[in-house]
């Protein structure tokens, strides 16, 4: 979608801001990104979005007669912010210029600039094939599928009890019912806040207009920061004249942005979730781990992702280091003891192991992938099967990394305060990780 200049009015009249130094950048199929069009220096305030433009779930109860549905509906239906904010959304879509958000709501992809992804994709031939693939991104289009089709039930459930969303079928292709076109409006609203939706149960969370015009990359070159009244956007240094300015969407593995985006991310980092399940009975580790509560941890083609290794360094504490070994509040960041170390290590390899088992990519999984790049037409099958290839890579990788560490810990044994030798040029990203 083309950003208009009635679009960048409508957030400086409402108290938002954009530097005249960003230009949007178009390019094919239907891309676009923002490039700096002059040098741009360190600190410099790039964007400042204020809340009353933010679609978020503090908007919901501004719906006129809103009321009605929520003493109607006796479930948890409209205590859930997804659902605020996808009919919010569907909302404002349906009021078209009589919305106060409809220069941003115009900015956004329609639905047939959306239709290339697996939710539109998911015929019962290809999600049968993507199962045998994979069962980590079946379930997460399966997820997809069944959400859509749950909030388009209670929705229309809703609407014609107490109908609040208008829709005229006369404004759309013929022989289509304000049925079809109020599922198709939930499908259009779950993609929208499935991909664009910022900051999660954070200040200034919600859907911000201009932020999704900026490219993902985890090396991102700016800062988002947030309050209670506003969104702004800070430069973090120096960005010369037509650089690309990134913006760092967050750390998802490979088969979830597929998911989500239709694409096969090419960063220098790939990414693949691997799940813990521990059962811890000490009261001091137990208290510990709740630094990394809601965290999610990965693999990555490089080696285990480092939050992995703090985590399970705190797990691998017995009783005498925890007397004898805490000497800082960071302690978990250095080799704490040999056994500890080994101990760490031992665990890493079982969970990968774990994970190979239940990937599993056996020789008719190979073939499999093989035939199907040859042979398939679909680009998300397509991509499905590098990703599978990938991830295989990834815990083959792990696995020898793994191991390399171990003897080198064995050859080292009196390193107590030994870094993990991970190479941070290739992953400067962790530092900023760390801060999530």
């Amino acid at each position: 979608m083309i950003i208009k200049n009635s679009f960048k009015k409508w957030i400086t009249e409402n108290g938002g801001y954009i530097n005249d130094s960003l230009t949007v950048d178009y390019y094919e199929p239907g891309g676009r990104r923002i490039i700096a069009n002059k040098k741009i220096y360190e600190g410099e305030l790039l964007i400042k979005i204020p809340d009353k433009i933010l679609i978020n779930e503090s908007k919901f109860n501004s719906i006129p007669n809103i009321n009605l549905w929520i003493e109607y509906e006796k479930s948890s239906f409209l205590d859930n912010n997804v659902n605020k904010i996808m009919i919010l959304l569907i909302y404002f879509k349906s009021l078209s210029r009589n919305s106060f958000f409809y220069p941003y709501i115009s900015s956004l992809p329609l639905l047939k600039d959306i239709k290339h992804l697996p939710l539109f994709k998911s015929t019962t031939e290809n999600l049968q094939l993507w199962q045998k693939l994979s069962d980590n991104f079946y379930t997460l289009v399966k997820h997809q599928i069944d959400f859509v089709n749950n909030f388009y039930d209670k929705l229309l459930e809703l609407n014609n009890m107490f109908p609040i969303i208008n829709i005229n079928p006369q404004s759309y292709s013929a022989h289509i019912t304000s049925h079809d076109i109020l599922f198709s409006l939930s499908q259009w609203a779950y993609v929208i806040y499935n991909t664009r939706f910022f900051g999660s149960g954070l200040k200034g969370s919600g859907l911000i207009p201009f932020l999704d015009v900026f490219q993902h990359n985890y090396q991102s070159n700016i800062l988002l920061t947030s309050s209670e009244n506003t969104v702004q956007i800070i430069n973090k240094y120096d960005i010369s004249s037509n650089e690309e300015i990134h913006l760092n969407y967050g750390i998802y593995d490979t088969a979830t942005i597929l998911a989500n985006y239709g694409i096969l991310p090419t960063n220098d980092v790939m990414y693949m979730n691997i799940t813990i399940n521990t059962d811890i009975r000490n009261k001091f580790i137990e208290k510990e781990l709740k630094l990394f509560k809601n965290t999610k941890f990965y693999l990555t083609n490089l080696y285990p992702e480092v939050k992995l290794f703090y985590y399970l360094r705190i797990v691998s504490l017995n009783d005498y280091e925890i007397k004898n070994n805490i000497t800082d509040n960071f302690y978990y960041k250095s080799r704490i003891s040999l056994e500890n170390e080994l101990k760490t290590l031992r665990l890493i390899l079982k969970l990968i192991n774990k994970l190979k088992i239940e990937h599993c990519f056996n020789n008719d999984k190979k073939q499999l992938c093989l035939d199907l790049k040859s042979s398939s037409h679909d680009p998300i099958t397509i991509a499905l099967t590098d990703i599978v290839i990938l991830n295989h890579n990834i815990i083959q990788g792990c696995m020898y990394w793994v191991h390399n560490e171990w003897f080198k810990a064995l050859d080292s044994p009196f390193l107590i305060n030994d870094k993990l030798m991970i190479n941070d040029n290739k992953l400067q990203l962790y530092n900023d990780i760390e801060r999530q």
